[in-house]
């Protein structure tokens, strides 16, 4: 990179500024600030705005383009590119069981577990006390107890395979990780 590839260039501290990009470089300048803008053969320097030579600067921006590369291909050690790999399997994972249970608060998916665990009971002992499907009943009359039931039975196993499905994905997506 050189000056006839940019468009405007500031210095300030370690910090330059190449045509609206900021990047941190190592070396500080010794001056309050510099500056360059296209068609100048030269910088101004502040606090007095004197012009200075565009090879004195150079520096920037040679550490500019390094930082820039370094930036835009970051390297990873072995143990942090297999945590970015399972940040990434973890969060397409989490993806889609929000998809899955989209539609119904957290608060109710709560009582999944409960509903389940009396309805099962229920079909095993229909004396055994339902506190929760009961009061679902009593709240939701378009189904009879039995049948209400049946429906969160039916919908606990379909949950159960379909996130049964996504985890045995994410493992098994973990497992080639671990190769």
């Amino acid at each position: 990179m050189n000056f006839a590839d940019i468009k405007t260039m500031t210095i300030i501290g370690n910090l330059v500024i190449i045509d609206g990009v900021e990047i941190e470089i190592d070396t500080i300048c010794e001056h309050d600030a510099v500056q360059f803008h296209k068609g100048n053969n030269f910088v101004l320097i502040e606090p007095n705005m004197t012009k200075g030579n565009l090879e004195d600067y150079q520096y920037a921006l040679d550490e500019f383009e390094i930082k820039k590369y370094e930036i835009e291909n970051p390297t990873y050690t072995d143990e942090e590119q297999f945590a970015i790999n399972l940040n990434n399997i973890n969060s397409e994972y989490e993806t889609k069981v929000a998809l899955l249970t989209s539609g119904v608060p957290q608060s109710e998916r709560l009582t999944w577990t409960k509903q389940e665990q009396e309805a099962r009971a229920y079909l095993l002992d229909n004396k055994v006390p339902t506190p929760l499907i009961d009061s679902i009943v009593e709240n939701r009359t378009k189904y009879t107890k039995d049948e209400l039931i049946a429906k969160i039975i039916y919908k606990a196993d379909n949950y159960a395979s379909a996130i049964g499905t996504l985890v045995g994905i994410r493992q098994a997506q973990e497992d080639l990780l671990d190769e």
